[in-house]
């Protein structure tokens, strides 16, 4: 009898759910500029970095959602397949959040502020923890190279690194994702940008309720 996790229709639907999760971004874009286009080409490099912004903060906040593991996903996904997109979503994210500090950093009207501060300081928890986790832990495309192999083996035996502490170490990244928040909630000056900053203010916080629950139900087992 064939298996119905491995049959073409689930190969499809998981693929489907791949590229949903990767296209998450998209309406909140949406609510945030109210428009795919760019209206004023002196402000290009500026909208574009409004657009990477958002986007590498909804793929960091849906990984907190991946790590939930909610509604039976990591059982019709399959575990090791869910790491691979969470640590996937993870490049985009680091991708998107490097994307968005250059072409911030490089516009025009570009001025550091207060809000900018929050920015930059989740980007930096952001690029320290994500070299440390691919060096460390990581899934992402590439760790199964025999040189990094020895560079994990010498971090876990000279610091004397666990697991647990590893995915310690990693969690503070969840911290970046607050900092970003307030990043966001600064940058509210318009209506639209008020509901993308609600919406997306949402998004992490169905992630975070998720995890919670998530925990409290791993330690109750």
């Amino acid at each position: 009898m064939e298996n119905p996790t491995k049959s073409p229709l689930n190969t499809f639907l998981k693929l489907l759910f791949r590229l949903v999760w990767i296209a998450t971004p998209i309406p909140f874009v949406l609510i945030y500029r109210q428009e795919w286009w760019f209206a004023d080409p002196s402000s290009f490099t500026s909208e574009l970095s409004t657009i990477v912004g958002v986007s590498a903060f909804i793929w960091f906040s849906g990984q907190l959602v991946l790590a939930a593991r909610p509604f039976g996903l990591a059982r019709w996904f399959g575990v090791p397949q869910l790491l691979n997109l969470h640590a996937l979503m993870a490049v985009f994210g680091f991708a998107a959040v490097q994307a968005h500090f250059f072409l911030k950093s490089s516009a025009p009207d570009f001025a550091p502020s207060f809000q900018t501060m929050f920015g930059f300081i989740a980007n930096l928890i952001i690029l320290l923890g994500s070299i440390f986790a691919y060096l460390s832990m990581s899934n992402a495309p590439g760790t199964k190279a025999a040189w990094l192999q020895r560079i994990r083996k010498t971090i876990k035996e000279k610091w004397q690194l666990s697991y647990p502490r590893l995915r310690l170490i990693h969690n503070l990244l969840a911290l970046a994702v607050l900092l970003a928040m307030v990043h966001v909630l600064l940058a509210t000056n318009t209506q639209y940008t008020q509901y993308a900053s609600i919406a997306m203010a949402s998004w992490l916080g169905v992630g975070v309720l998720l995890l919670v629950i998530y925990r409290i139900r791993k330690r109750a087992n």
